[in-house]
């Protein structure tokens, strides 16, 4: 297994960036790597996801929903081709530190037979698009 972890302290209450998060319509509007998101977020629901990395290009990938705890927590598993080749647990979750600020912890954990071929490109581009993902919610989420 490899695990590409992120994460980014923002000043803005959990409902808030909560909020902004889980609003499908408009995460083109700021996030730089999910272009596309569509379907309704529920314990074992799917999702559609089109990301769009730089370095990496455009992956469409259809998702399962593990985890949707409102104003916590949105976790999915997405799996390239097949259970086992390639799956991606994907993680969004909010910690508050206090009424107005949280932490935002983004991360994915990999695991599957074609990890070792793509360990190079998780290390070097997934982590620099994910940061920039989580600056873009900052931004967003302390707008006044």
């Amino acid at each position: 297994m490899r695990t590409v972890y992120t994460e980014i302290e923002i000043n803005a209450p959990a409902e808030k960036v909560w909020s902004i998060l889980t609003d499908f319509a408009n995460q083109p509007a700021w996030n730089p790597i999910i272009r596309v998101i569509k379907g309704t977020p529920r314990i074992g629901g799917r999702l559609f996801v089109l990301f769009k990395f730089t370095g990496i290009g455009t992956v469409p990938m259809p998702v399962k929903v593990l985890v949707f705890e409102h104003n916590r927590e949105l976790t999915w598993i997405g799996r390239a081709i097949f259970p086992g080749i390639l799956d991606g647990r994907h993680s969004f979750i909010i910690e508050p530190l206090g009424p107005s600020k949280i932490k935002f912890v983004h991360l994915e954990s990999f695991s599957g037979i074609a990890l070792r071929f793509a360990v190079k490109l998780l290390d070097s581009q997934l982590k620099q698009n994910y940061e920039s993902m989580n600056a873009a919610l900052k931004a967003i989420a302390e707008k006044t």
